[in-house]
């Protein structure tokens, strides 16, 4: 496991910023589905108290990515292909209602991280480099959409969804090399509705994104795991 770094202060109180550091540990697969997280582990990996450590993982709890299980402590979950299916449902609704009000509300300023973002998920997929690239590039483009949603709530929703697409997608097969090649153009797509204010097409390509990378798991990538 790499050398673990808490996240800054800012607003976010320590149990809320060691939630974060676990769900990223969890996303990039530290901590294996089926696993125990220990309590006295990440106290002492970390450095901090015992209590802090279980109220962030009540959050992580919360967050869906392990199951508390009294007296033995937090198992990283195990979803199933009928919970994986619903995740990427929920995702689609819900990043495509951002995609539909970033249309009228994304700041113009930030219309060049779009870009920049899509053209990091374009390299992954051209450089035929690791999926995870293309992953992340596409989850940090759609953070963007929601965080300039002009919802909270909504960009609150997107974000833990898409953790939990994020992490399903690190453990899954990656699906094809045409799969990603949709993806792309559709994130092309909804990058272009949002600068041109193109509420309904910015709305159908996000949840045209999600639903192509749902097929491609129902396709065949579905419960086949990475060694």
């Amino acid at each position: 496991m790499a050398e673990a770094e808490i996240p800054a202060r800012g607003s976010l109180p320590l149990d809320a910023r060691l939630s974060q550091l676990l769900i990223r540990e969890i996303i990039a697969g530290d901590y294996p589905p089926g696993s125990w997280i220990r309590e006295q582990e990440v106290s002492a990996r970390l450095k901090v108290s015992r209590a802090s450590v279980r109220e962030a993982l009540r959050n992580v709890a919360y967050a869906g990515f392990v199951e508390i299980q009294p007296w033995r402590g937090a198992q990283v979950a195990q979803i199933s292909r009928g919970e994986l299916l619903d995740i990427f449902s929920l995702l689609a609704e819900t990043y495509a209602k951002c995609a539909y009000w970033a249309a009228d509300r994304f700041p113009a300023e930030h219309i060049p991280r779009l870009w920049e973002l899509l053209d990091a998920a374009g390299r992954a997929v051209q450089g035929r480099s690791d999926p995870k690239e293309h992953f992340e590039a596409s989850f940090a483009l759609g953070q963007l959409i929601g965080r300039h949603s002009g919802s909270r709530l909504a960009y609150r929703m997107l974000v833990q969804v898409g953790n939990l697409a994020l992490w399903q997608q690190s453990l899954l097969v990656p699906g094809s090399d045409h799969s990603y090649e949709q993806s792309l153009s559709a994130h092309r797509v909804l990058v272009s509705a949002i600068e041109a204010h193109e509420a309904e097409i910015a709305e159908s390509a996000a949840r045209m994104i999600v639903m192509i990378t749902r097929r491609s798991l129902e396709d065949g990538a579905v419960g086949a795991r990475r060694s």
